[in-house]
């Protein structure tokens, strides 16, 4: 089994050296799985499919590669080539669900050789499903002791870095919506030799006015504030009293920002 798999990896790495670069990023993938389905036809429909799919596959891989020997390839050769490769991944896309349920029986029937031969196709897309996934690794899990399988290892190992990264992020971004709650911001609306009567509560010395703005801006108790420019003082204030003149005062209000 193991010289199986190795060979086929090393004739899918040596078939992608002769894909086409043009859309390789799609089309790699659809022109190795000509390989992999050889070793999967268990019955006259998946034989009908590989076999068909094996000759379009090589019909348009050879398109792309006389595409890419061009020195200019039209928008509307790309777009010609684009859309075989479409029809191409169609085909791929109806056996990869006939072998999901070849899959699905081999569980059923408990056949844990065909299970394992499936499994190391190294096709991960026959596990389309959470559903189908999730009695792959059960079956797996309960039939392991008969022989281990690298590739579906690998495919759990996967699973649990990808779960563990979306958690993470959830969680990072959960963390930063708390952190980016809208905050009231406020300004301090200026009121020249004015006071506002009573509700002090707190009182520095030897302060000045923007010291005093950003005390107040920063204590949520602090709704005022009365800065004595003769003495610098200054007097906070958890209420905003009846306003009064005063000669050597400045009134400072705090203001929900609107902007």
């Amino acid at each position: 089994m193991k010289a199986l798999i190795t060979l086929t990896l090393l004739v899918s790495f040596i078939w992608a050296q002769y894909n086409p670069n043009l859309y390789s990023q799609f089309g790699n993938k659809l022109f190795e799985a000509s390989v992999k389905f050889e070793s999967l036809k268990y019955n006259d429909i998946l034989i009908n499919k590989i076999q068909a799919y094996k000759s379009e596959s090589e019909l348009i891989r050879s398109q792309g590669l006389k595409l890419d020997s061009k020195k200019e390839i039209s928008s509307t050769e790309k777009k010609e080539y684009l859309k075989s490769l479409r029809k191409l991944e169609n085909s791929y896309q109806s056996i990869v669900s006939s072998l999901s349920q070849v899959l699905l029986n081999s569980i059923q029937n408990n056949n844990y050789n065909k299970f394992a031969k499936l499994c190391n196709s190294n096709l991960n897309d026959i596990f389309q499903s959470d559903t189908i996934y999730n009695k792959a690794t059960t079956f797996y899990q309960k039939n392991k002791a008969n022989g281990s399988i690298n590739s579906l290892d690998q495919l759990i190992h996967q699973k649990k870095l990808e779960r563990k990264a979306i958690l993470e992020q959830t969680q990072e971004k959960q963390l930063t919506e708390k952190q980016t709650v809208t905050k009231k911001k406020y300004t301090i609306e200026i009121q020249p030799y004015k006071d506002a009567y009573g509700n002090d509560y707190e009182m520095k010395l030897n302060t000045s006015f923007d010291e005093c703005k950003a005390y107040c801006l920063k204590d949520s108790k602090c709704k005022a504030f009365l800065f004595n420019t003769k003495r610098e003082k200054c007097w906070f204030k958890n209420k905003v009293g009846r306003t009064t003149d005063i000669r050597h005062g400045i009134l400072g209000i705090k203001k929900l920002d609107s902007r």
